[in-house]
């Protein structure tokens, strides 16, 4: 099987600090499956009660993770907007 490079997913608080890293992944790997397969999407690695990670669209939005809306969302809830 051919990979093309390595994923590495970094978490950083507000100040840039990197609190955990994800790495090794194949570049076929998608965000969604290395986010499930991770300490934080596996509930290993503590996060305060009450913060929100910011993701891009390739992850599942849930109660920790912060997604953007996609277009369908918004033209079905114009409040979004």
């Amino acid at each position: 099987q051919n990979e093309f490079g390595k994923i590495t997913c970094e978490l950083k608080n507000v100040t840039g600090r990197i609190i955990n890293i994800e790495c090794g992944y194949p570049g076929r790997a998608n965000d969604r499956g290395i986010y499930n397969h991770s300490q934080i999407g596996n509930n290993q690695l503590q996060i305060p009660e009450g913060t929100n990670l910011l993701a891009d669209g390739g992850y599942t939005r849930n109660n920790l993770l912060v997604t953007p809306f996609n277009q369908r969302q918004v033209q079905n809830n114009p409040a979004l907007l």
